[in-house]
């Protein structure tokens, strides 16, 4: 259970820089990166700002050591992350999780706050085409 009272306020544009590499290269391990990035933040209360902390999580999740301090120790993936920022700023977003359904020229976008309930809303709208570029905000 995280205690959020003490919980440092930190970047997590490493925790990104790192997973934009994974979602890259090593396609199959990127979900089991992100979520032992969020156990450690949340759960653990760790610094993922600390380079140290990311390099530990992403060797246990199969990545080898000197790649990832080479992607964490370099500038890699920064254009990506700003991408990411400024689609995000763009669109509204301003809190995370944020998710981005899309198909073809449709658009859908959900806070990761929604009850469960609504979310399934969502996505049955969006699967049955109910939904144009609508934002369930």
């Amino acid at each position: 259970r995280s205690n959020f009272k003490d919980m440092p306020l930190t970047s997590s544009k490493d925790a990104l820089r790192l997973a934009k590499y994974t979602q890259n290269m090593h396609p199959e391990v990127t979900l089991s990166l992100v979520e032992e990035i969020f156990h450690s933040r949340f759960v653990k209360n760790e610094n993922i700002a600390d380079t140290n902390v990311l390099t530990k999580i992403a060797v246990s999740c199969g990545l080898e050591k000197s790649d990832v301090e080479k992607i964490l120790e370099n500038n890699y993936y920064n254009i990506e992350c700003f991408l990411d920022m400024e689609e995000a700023i763009s669109n509204g977003i301003t809190s995370t999780p944020y998710f981005i359904l899309e198909t073809n020229e449709e658009r859908l976008f959900i806070p990761g706050a929604f009850s469960t309930e609504d979310f399934e809303i969502a996505l049955k709208d969006f699967i049955s085409g109910e939904v144009k570029n609508k934002s369930y905000i």
